[in-house]
Order: structure tokens, then C-alpha cells, then sequence
């Protein structure tokens, strides 16, 4: 079956690079993005981002977007690893996770180049919505997912 069978097509597949240094968000958003059949990588600080996401890159299988986790208590946070990403693909797009909802206001993470903000805790519909949001921006092309396949 081609990946262009209109009649089997369902919302288009994400491939998304998660950070964030709780292992229960990491664990609960993971099975959040997977019932909402997008590809997704997980870990756990920035420096495994940037490799996760150069990797992909090299790979030729590049993230659609990525969420980053603005504080971490070890190592490096969002707005720098947020940097560090930007400087590999300037057209990268980044959400940033945070239960700090005073960032929302202080516009510190547009400055880092972040496109937008999932406030910490969040709901599957809310998770759901922020990538809904954020499809629009994205190249998608031929990157969906009929019922009897996975990534095209």
C-alpha cells in the first residue's frame, strides 16, 4: 500500500526529540506522543539532545520538532542546549517545557529562539494541541502514517 492511499491517511507522523531530566515526564510524555502515533526519541539531558538531533541529521531522518525541558538540575538547560541546536539547523523548531508559567510573560525564551512554550504539567490533549499548532510550520513531505504502516 503507497503512502498516498487517501482513503487509509490519518494526521500526519511528528518526529519529535523530547529532553527533559524527570525520568516520570520523560516516561508519561513518552507513552503520551506514542498514543498519539508520533516517532519520537527520548533522553534525558542536552548534551544527549545535540547528538540525538546531529545524528538524525546525519542520518537523513531529521526531528520535526523538538521539546526541551527549560530547567535541569545537572547539566546543560533548555535555552542552551536550545542555542546549540539552532546553531546546527537555524530553522529548527523548539518548544520549550516548563512548569515556570512566569516565562510565558518574560519573553527569555524567545530570546533563546524557542517558538513556543508547553507549560508543565500537561494534558495528551494539551500535548496533542501544542504539535497540532505547530504542523503548519513543518515540511512533512511524504512523512505520514496509513493504518497498516508505520513512518513513510
Amino acid at each position: 500500500m503507497s503512502c498516498c492511499d487517501d482513503s487509509k491517511q490519518t494526521a500526519p507522523v511528528v518526529r519529535i526529540l523530547l529532553m527533559d531530566d524527570e525520568e516520570m515526564i520523560r516516561d508519561v510524555t513518552g507513552r503520551m506522543l506514542k498514543s498519539l502515533g508520533h516517532d519520537h526519541v527520548i533522553v534525558s539531558n542536552g548534551h544527549d539532545a545535540v547528538e540525538a538531533f546531529k545524528k538524525a541529521l546525519e542520518a537523513a531522518n531529521p526531528f520535526h520538532m523538538v521539546i526541551l525541558d527549560w530547567y535541569v538540575k545537572e547539566g546543560m538547560g533548555g535555552a542552551e542546549t536550545a542555542r546549540r541546536l539552532l546553531r546546527i539547523d537555524p530553522s529548527a523548531l523548539i518548544l520549550a517545557s516548563s512548569g515556570d508559567h512566569a516565562l510565558k510573560d518574560d519573553g527569555e525564551f524567545a530570546e533563546c529562539g524557542f517558538a513556543g512554550i508547553l507549560s508543565k504539567p500537561y494534558s495528551l490533549r494539551e500535548l496533542k494541541e501544542s504539535i497540532e499548532r505547530f504542523v503548519s510550520r513543518l515540511e512533512l513531505r511524504g512523512a505520514r502514517r496509513t493504518s497498516s504502516e508505520g513512518l513513510q
